[in-house]
This record gives structure tokens, sequence and C-alpha cells, in this order.
């Protein structure tokens, strides 16, 4: 039984290797568990999250201490380290902290997260510190932007109207979007 207000989970994800398990419940605690040991490592209460709210919860495939949170107005990283899940604020640059927050990815060979906004935006982050902003879904017609999805080389973004955007990696360094 978990010490939480509510009885509902929002969303849920397992690590790359399937070890451990996030899940947010309806008071947007977030609950980490060894998943193979059915073990609780830690429970994070986010007095914030709770005006806020928290969507959607994933794992970084390459290092499955680090997590990922989006909601309306919430965009944060998350460290498991000491037992204990600490936040780890991206820096969003004033006036970019409480967008509407739509969906997050991670994006493919590396530790950079990808969030799209309501307002048709993709923010790049890596390491806690926001890199790029991109406003091409915006200008191809995407007013909301609904979802992001990794694959090999990049990564799509689907938001309202049918509008479907698609980021790949330049060839050079295979960093640039």
């Amino acid at each position: 039984a978990l010490d939480v207000a509510s009885s509902e989970f929002i969303t849920a994800a397992f690590s790359g290797d399937s070890k451990m398990l996030a899940a947010v419940t309806g008071d947007f605690t977030i609950a980490l568990w060894l998943w193979d040991k059915g073990r609780l490592l830690a429970l994070q209460k986010n007095a914030m999250a709770a005006s806020f709210g928290i969507t959607r919860v994933s794992f970084n495939p390459s290092d499955s201490n680090t997590l990922a949170t989006t909601g309306p107005k919430f965009f944060k990283l998350w460290r498991y380290a000491d037992g204990q899940l600490k936040v780890w604020n991206v820096n969003l640059h004033k006036g970019r902290e409480h967008q509407g927050y739509t969906d997050h990815c991670w994006l493919p060979g590396d530790d950079r997260v990808a969030a799209c906004t309501d307002q048709g935006e993709i923010l790049i982050a890596e390491k806690g510190e926001l890199k790029t902003v991109l406003a091409s879904a915006a200008a191809a017609g995407a007013a909301r932007l609904l979802c992001l999805a990794p694959f090999a080389r990049g990564f799509l973004a689907a938001g309202e109207g049918g509008v479907i955007c698609v980021f790949e990696a330049a060839k050079e360094d295979g960093k640039d979007l």
C-alpha cells in the first residue's frame, strides 16, 4: 500500500531494462519501484504538481536513474540517487516554466529530452539545460502539438489538424535536429 491520497494512477512507465517502474498517482505523487523485487524505492510527493498535474512519465533509455515528467505547466527531470527521487529542474528560461506541456520523449542515442507544447513548439533539453526551441511544427500549421515519438534517426511530432512533423538528426554529428 502506498501512502498517498489517491487510489488511481495517471501514468506509468518501465525503464528500458524493465527492472524499474515509475507511476504517477492521482494526487501526482511519483512512485518508483524495483519491479523484479517488488520493492518500493522512492515516493516523491509533489505539491507544485498538484496545482498543475503530471500526465506523462518516462525513463531515460540510457540511464534508468533519470526520469522526465510533463503535464499542463509542468516539465521536470528527476534523478534517483541515495534512496530518493530528487527533482532536477530544467532551466527553461523566463516565460517557459509554465507553458502547457502535452508530451515528451527521450531522443535516441543520448541524454536529450524533447517536450512539446500546446503552442506548437518543441523544446529540447540536455542535462537540465534548454538547448533548442523548434517552432517548425507551429509553422507547419500545428497550433497544438499532442504527442512525440522517437525513432532511430530522430522523432515525430503530431498535433491538431492531422499535422505530423518528422525531425531527423543531421548526418555529420548526429546531434542537430
